[in-house]
């Protein structure tokens, strides 16, 4: 499987948003150097230099010792190519197993006649557990959460941040391509530390990111689990000639609209979060328009008010830095049981239990 990238936190407060025109936040078209040299860490330990291989892909070997230089996608791209096909593993060689030539390619095909994405999920792992026994992929429910969990067995003495994000990014735009809406995350949460760079990742994931976690997840609503598969053979087809630019590069579910709002409100005090009319006026559209829109990539204003939400509760959970009460004030709930009962359904448990069902597997 093809991809890469992850980072962030959530910061207390930040000015008020309210009646503000959104501004165009598409990530730049370049690739940073950090990204060009962590997916070679696999091939240079393997192959050693890759001077050769930055030449053949279009890219300046300087890129290796300056980080102020950046790729070009195309470029990027086509050193992805082939760094797996030079090592003949789709896991960059970051991995004590490798994922065969052609291993994604072949899950896409056997995919595409699923009914739902939870069938196409289930499908696609139970495919990479007979061809990659190194990495165990695993999908399950808790509340509203669906939840993806990657657990690296062997991961061969390298450092498998690149590849684990790899694996995230991947796993989150093929299924937003499957289902034809933007997969909206609630979060995700990394076994390894918070890279450094970290602005260079805050795109890739648009949600609260967790570093030093028991398990790699990605967290996202179930209901998207039920949502029809809308591509087919043929448009697989076509999909699959633009792999990985179109995982990497090109395939831009991160400028959704809904992506959009979610990063522009991320940092914001839940009190201080604007209506749905001063969103649409930021957004220059009516408030009709931007409902339609919303419900069109499968979400609403509401649902991502309650992710931030999320988020916020998530974080000083996490963190044990205030008390359950607090955070339920500190998250617009007039009464702790309320924030208890809205918690529990968003994920199963209780704000307490899952507090502790933390701190337990640390």
């Amino acid at each position: 499987m093809l991809a890469g990238a992850s980072g962030g936190t959530i910061p207390s407060t930040r000015e008020n948003n309210k009646a503000t025109p959104m501004k165009d936040e598409r990530p730049t078209r370049t690739i940073a150097s950090i990204f060009v040299r962590s997916c070679l860490a696999g091939y240079e330990s393997r192959k050693g230099s890759s001077v050769a291989l930055l030449d053949q892909a279009g890219i300046d070997p300087d890129i290796l010792t300056n980080a102020e230089l950046r790729a070009d996608p195309e470029a990027y791209s086509r050193l992805i190519q082939l760094i797996c096909i030079g090592l003949e593993d789709e896991f960059f060689g970051l991995s004590g197993h490798s994922a065969p030539t052609g291993a994604f390619n072949m899950m896409a095909r056997a995919c595409i006649t699923s009914a739902t994405l939870g069938d196409a999920l289930r499908r696609c792992f139970k495919f990479f557990s007979m061809v990659t026994p190194s990495m165990h992929f695993s999908l399950s429910c808790q509340g509203e959460e669906a939840r993806i969990a990657i657990e690296h067995i062997d991961k061969g003495g390298l450092d498998d941040h690149f590849l684990i994000e790899s694996l995230m990014i991947c796993l989150v735009r093929w299924s937003s391509w499957l289902i034809g809406r933007h997969l909206l995350l609630n979060r995700v949460d990394f076994c390894h530390a918070e890279p450094r760079d970290i602005d260079e990742y805050s795109l890739m994931f648009p949600c609260a990111r967790n570093y030093k976690q028991p398990v790699n997840l990605i967290v996202f609503g179930s209901r998207y689990l039920s949502m029809p598969v809308v591509q087919d053979a043929r448009s697989l087809n076509e999909f699959l000639s633009e792999v990985p630019g179109n995982l990497l590069t090109r395939y831009r579910h991160d400028d959704s609209l809904s992506a959009r709002i979610r990063r522009r409100l991320a940092n914001t005090r839940y009190e201080e979060l604007p209506s749905f009319e001063d969103i649409a006026s930021g957004l220059n559209m009516s408030t009709q328009t931007l409902r339609r829109r919303l419900k069109g990539e499968g979400n609403s204003y509401r649902e991502i008010k309650d992710s931030i939400r999320r988020d916020i509760a998530v974080y000083h959970l996490l963190r044990q830095d205030m008390s359950i009460n607090e955070i339920a004030e500190l998250t617009g709930f007039a009464e702790p049981s309320t924030f208890h009962r809205a918690f529990k359904k968003w994920t199963g448990l209780t704000p307490g239990a899952w507090r502790e069902e933390r701190v337990t597997a640390e």
